[in-house]
């Protein structure tokens, strides 16, 4: 340290900046403090101005998270029925008041394979916590459109095939804001690996040992492939 060839009753110090291409910089210092109380004084404005640039970075976060939950509610009353919006309204009720003791089990969107595997469907964020959360098996597989809103879908099947994971990626993609789009990468991985986001609302979810299918939604391939 350079403490020593700053002067006692300096009211400013000239030092090297590290970080702006190895110019000048002058630090303003209180005359009336010693080198030492001066150095401690600035670190600890240092510290502070730490601790507010973290709670800014805190807040940001705070409210994109809060953005994300308002688009997904906006994807998601694009494609709902009577039965998705009053989830959705209840689901709003319950963020400003207490949660009911008793619920009724959300009617979940019901696919069937030509060979007996299920392929079922959340529309909205009540109906994906129940679906992935509580319905869904560790070893059901889920599926989610890549990086945008869209339903949780979860197939539930003997042997994992091919051509399951592409109509389980198609349902996905069509029960997204990706549904008008072409090559649409579905993310899919085994239940187990899906973890709900702590002190988050609506269904946000972070998962592991994923893998990638880009499908293209087709309702008629979904209609010829399901009964």
């Amino acid at each position: 340290s350079n403490l020593h060839l700053v002067p006692k009753g300096a009211d400013s110090v000239e030092v090297e900046d590290f970080y702006e291409g190895g110019g000048k910089v002058l630090i303003p210092l209180n005359p009336l403090l010693s080198p030492a109380q001066n150095l401690e004084e600035i670190f600890s404005k240092y510290k502070k101005a730490k601790r507010a640039v973290g709670m800014i970075e805190e807040q940001i976060k705070a409210t994109e998270a809060e953005l994300l939950y308002w688009e997904t509610l906006a994807a998601q009353l694009q494609e709902a029925g009577i039965s998705e919006i009053r989830e959705i309204m209840e689901e709003l009720r319950q963020e400003r008041g207490p949660k009911p003791k008793k619920r009724q089990k959300p009617q979940i969107t019901t696919f069937k394979t030509l060979e007996g595997a299920v392929i079922m469907v959340g529309k909205n964020n009540i109906q994906n916590n129940y679906l992935t959360h509580e319905l869904a098996n560790k070893e059901d597989y889920f599926f989610h459109v890549q990086g945008i809103p869209g339903a949780h879908t979860i197939l539930r099947c003997g042997k994992l095939t091919p051509e399951l994971v592409k109509l389980a990626g198609m349902i996905a993609a069509q029960h997204s804001r990706a549904k008008n789009s072409q090559n649409v990468p579905v993310d899919y991985t085994q239940v187990k690996n899906v973890k709900k986001v702590p002190k988050t609302k609506g269904s946000f979810v972070t998962y592991t040992k994923q893998k990638t299918v880009f499908v293209t939604p087709d309702p008629e391939y979904i209609r010829k492939n399901t009964v």
